[in-house]
């Protein structure tokens, strides 16, 4: 039997017994629309249609060259084969609008390269299909952002948008310049690569209430330069990145590695937080008083639990005089200007007044967390070496830094008695930091 005529849903025949191949209708050698709009793209007449001719989208964009459905009526299928080598958008049709998977028709949606796409109507003026997977030969192409350029100054609001699984930043022209992910929904994964050599700040979605990492709703991540991280959505509204960054581009400190090949225990994670190097030195002033040196700013809540660790290590060179120089190591100093004298803290290592007549210095200090979180509570430990004569282990000094506030640690140096310029050189400060 045949059935001839405009298709309709309901049409019912007891049995159909076919013999041979059933054809679908087919179009190949199609060229998708250029303008980039429902309006300009290329109406599909067949069921089963190749688009051989695209063009690539603009840098930093999936927007590609488009086509147009059939108007979605109920029981109607049609595949679209993206056999082109750059991102093609399928657009709902114009005489009735059809959703594509709850996007509206006039915006279409994204196939990759490669993608075989079966588009089926299950309810007139609804499209639904299988999204953003393609195909290189045997290997799954997914839809991809290339040459992305990040928003400065960092704002939700402004930030660029990513629209693909794959997202390639390439341009982050300012430290922190933004871009913002896709909504939160069950199950999607959005992979962000910042090749460039500054932070990317990575926002939630402009307009809702999603969180990432278990930060407040709509707060930023970091990740920091040449860094790739994979964002997931287990649940609608929650992102987790992979690897686990704040909102200061750093993996939390609960992190820890293997101890060699040990098969049981961890080692806790550190590194520098600064490293301050002069050849020529920074020398004490023409006075009497003790002259800064160095300084850092150990940020708010690095000490936030017992077992942190600060190791302090200054060094450098004494003049050939015989006057009296005095070296002192500072913490939670209050004023710290590099040359002039330091005011406020607490005195962690001191070398004590003596004459050594040229020749090196080092300073080393260890500073542990214990006590309650907050409590305000830390312990030194220091010592000194002048020229080839050790000074000795200092007594370990009880410390009460406001944990919750920045701890400014400070090297000074003096000629207490003569006030000649230079008697004490610090030439290398190094302030590390252990979990």
């Amino acid at each position: 039997m045949s059935y001839t005529g405009v298709a309709r849903d309901d049409l019912t025949l007891a049995s159909l017994t076919v013999t041979g191949l059933v054809l679908d209708s087919y179009q190949s050698g199609i060229t998708a629309g250029t303008t980039r709009t429902q309006a300009g793209a290329t109406a599909l007449t067949a069921q089963m249609c190749r688009v051989d001719t695209a063009t690539a989208p603009a840098a930093g964009a999936i927007l590609g060259d488009g086509v147009m459905l059939l108007a979605a009526q109920k029981g109607l299928k049609q595949e679209v084969v993206n056999n082109t080598a750059y991102p093609i958008q399928v657009y709902g049709n114009t005489a009735d609008n059809a959703t594509i998977n709850g996007v509206a028709g006039a915006t279409g949606v994204t196939l990759p390269p490669g993608d075989c796409a079966d588009f089926e109507c299950m309810q007139a003026g609804q499209w639904q299909f299988e999204a953003g997977v393609g195909a290189s030969g045997q290997f799954p192409v997914e839809l991809s952002q290339e040459s992305i350029t990040a928003v400065s100054p960092a704002a939700q609001a402004t930030a660029t948008p990513l629209l693909g699984r794959i997202n390639h930043v390439t341009n982050v022209n300012a430290a922190g310049a933004a871009v913002a992910l896709q909504a939160a929904k069950y199950g999607i994964e959005q992979a962000v690569e910042n090749s460039t050599a500054n932070p990317l700040t990575v926002y939630p979605i402009n307009g809702g209430t999603d969180a990432i990492n278990g930060q407040a709703a709509n707060t930023p991540v970091i990740i920091p330069a040449f860094t790739t991280a994979l964002f997931r959505a287990a649940s609608a509204g929650v992102w987790q990145s992979d690897p686990f960054f704040n909102g200061i581009g750093a993996i939390p400190s609960t992190g820890g590695v293997q101890p060699g090949s040990a098969a049981s225990g961890v080692a806790r994670s550190g590194g520098n937080l600064s490293v301050q190097v002069s050849s020529a030195g920074q020398g004490n002033g023409a006075d009497t008083t003790d002259d800064v040196l160095f300084t850092y700013a150990l940020p708010a809540s690095a000490l936030d639990v017992a077992g942190r660790q600060i190791s302090i290590m200054a060094a450098g060179k004494l003049g050939s005089t015989a006057n009296n120089k005095r070296i002192k190591v500072w913490w939670g100093t209050t004023t710290q200007t590099v040359g002039a004298a330091v005011a406020g803290g607490t005195l962690i290592c001191d070398s004590g007044v003596m004459t050594q007549n040229g020749g090196g210095w080092q300073a080393s200090v260890q500073v542990e967390k214990y006590g309650a979180n907050g409590s305000n509570t830390q312990i030194s430990n220091g010592a000194q070496v002048i020229g080839s004569t050790h000074l000795g282990v200092q007594v370990p000094a009880l410390l009460t830094a406001v944990e919750n506030g920045v701890i400014n640690i400070t090297v000074t140096g003096s000629s207490p008695t003569t006030g000649a310029a230079n008697d004490v050189v610090g030439q290398v400060f190094d302030v590390a930091f252990n979990n």
